[in-house]
């Protein structure tokens, strides 16, 4: 998937400050394009654990759309770094958390993620090992942070098993 996100420059940057502060910021889920991406579902092998398949996608997508420009642009700069804040909402805190992976591996990138209300996207122990980079903030009534594929299988599995016969028959 494509989710709409947009690149901003700090204004009135420092010219000794060795670093050029960028925001990235995604959008969260807004049309059937974005719903596609969101049920994409399927776990993928990512980094020695398991990732979202459609949020890797998205994540890769604005990282082999952008990084080309960041670079340019750092260079221009004469600074040495690029301090890169990702915010993100929902569908966009996922997309974004993944973009911030990828482009962490880049040394000239010092990666901060934020996202809100981020569905399950990561296995565990990604989670643990980028969370020196990535916050989330959730809502507790928020229910999309705490499902996934498998939470709904489960759920769904329930349903399907549990017997409504005798609630029926006395609802009769």
């Amino acid at each position: 998937g494509e989710p709409s996100h947009y690149l901003a420059l700090k204004k009135g940057q420092s010219r000794w400050s060795n670093t050029l502060d960028v925001i990235l910021s995604v959008r969260g889920t807004n049309n059937i394009e974005d719903v596609l991406t969101d049920c994409l579902g399927r776990p993928v092998d990512y980094r020695g654990g398991t990732a979202h398949e459609g949020f890797v996608r998205s994540g890769q997508h604005i990282v082999d759309l952008h990084k080309p420009l960041l670079l340019e642009m750092l260079k221009m700069s004469g600074k040495k770094k690029i301090k890169l804040r990702v915010f993100g909402h929902s569908l966009g805190a996922a997309t974004g958390t993944i973009a911030g992976i990828e482009f962490n591996d880049d040394d000239r990138f010092d990666v901060e993620v934020v996202g809100f209300g981020c569905p399950a996207s990561l296995s565990k122990d990604l989670s643990e090992q980028y969370k020196g980079i990535i916050t989330t903030v959730v809502n507790d009534a928020d229910m999309i942070p705490r499902m996934s594929g498998s939470t709904l299988a489960k759920a769904a599995i329930a349903i399907m098993k549990y017997d409504y016969t005798p609630k029926a028959r006395r609802d009769a």
